[in-house]
């Protein structure tokens, strides 16, 4: 349910209502970008089933609202009531893959397949970007931007015996990111935060702080995953981690000056992805690439450090 109030003479009302429930089935990492037709072709394939999932019955409501300011808020509630499945077939195209299934649960973090398990969770989000103008239209405001960049905050607690939950745990994430504008040196993107648990006290792996990997050959979402990560390995309940994701289109400013490249307009683009548990637990990967390929593609070679 959404309501939105354009009355020139009236502050901008933009708020939203949610309610879902019923049974479904969830990857572990509910951000996770993997997606069903990637998943079943590795599978085919290379014997490689990365997704990970589990079945549940839920319900959940949420309420989100977006303020004149540019202020946004939005808290949910969820109720999950987690079971595990298990794999069905091992088939492959080519018979020697299927030895390289793996059973249908994070085996890179857990020794074994989960507990069934009840979790009643809050949630709370807001994000804002200050310093921000706009453009008043007679139905209308339209951004002009920031200087700045928009900070997000996260905060998810997991309650106990509400419902027969079993999680008790509470989490916390904070960010940073913004694209700048270069003129001729091009865009700068990034996303930059911290984060961790400050209890930890019954935590299912569902409700790990999870990092988003990729073992695919097709890239993940830029700026916000990792091209070479493990999908859960470094999963973690730790009180405190850190993550960083850098990168800058360079437009032209390299590409243009070769002759060749010119005429083919493409452009390069560069970053880094990282993210810091311990010492024992850390990721960090570089990559170059060229973009607007045929107007439309991109090619990176990244190179990842792990512990």
């Amino acid at each position: 349910f959404r309501t939105r109030d354009w009355d020139a003479d009236r502050k901008i009302k933009r708020q939203t209502w949610e309610f879902s429930g019923g049974k479904r089935v969830s990857q572990f990492n509910k951000q996770s970008q993997i997606t069903p037709l990637k998943n079943t072709i590795s599978t085919l394939l290379y014997g490689d089933n990365f997704m990970k999932i589990y079945e549940n019955y839920f319900g959940q409501v949420s309420f989100s609202k977006r303020f004149e300011s540019g202020f946004r808020v939005a808290v949910s509630v969820l109720y999950e009531d987690r079971r595990p499945i298990e794999n069905t077939t091992d088939f492959t195209i080519f018979k020697v893959d299927s030895n390289r299934i793996t059973p249908n649960y994070p085996v890179e973090r857990i020794p074994a397949q989960f507990t069934p398990n009840r979790a009643f969770v809050m949630s709370i989000d807001m994000s804002v970007r200050p310093g921000q103008r706009y453009i008043q239209y007679p139905n209308r405001k339209m951004s002009l931007g920031s200087k700045y960049p928009t900070f997000s905050f996260n905060y998810t607690k997991g309650i106990k015996n509400i419902f027969g939950s079993d999680a008790n745990f509470d989490k916390w994430r904070f960010s940073a990111a913004d694209g700048i504008n270069l003129k001729l040196a091009g865009t700068f993107r990034y996303k930059l935060g911290i984060g961790g648990f400050l209890n930890d006290k019954s935590v299912y792996i569902q409700d790990f702080q999870h990092f988003n990997g990729n073992r695919s050959i097709a890239a993940s979402d830029y700026v916000n995953s990792y091209q070479l990560a493990p999908y859960y390995l470094n999963s973690t309940t730790e009180p405190f981690y850190s993550f960083g994701h850098i990168e800058h289109h360079f437009n032209g400013l390299i590409t243009n000056k070769i002759p060749f490249f010119k005429k083919l307009n493409w452009n390069m683009v560069a970053g880094s992805n990282a993210f810091y548990v311990n010492r024992k637990n850390y990721f960090a990967e570089i990559f170059v690439g060229l973009e607007n390929i045929l107007k439309i593609f991109r090619v990176d070679y990244v190179i990842g450090y792990s512990n």
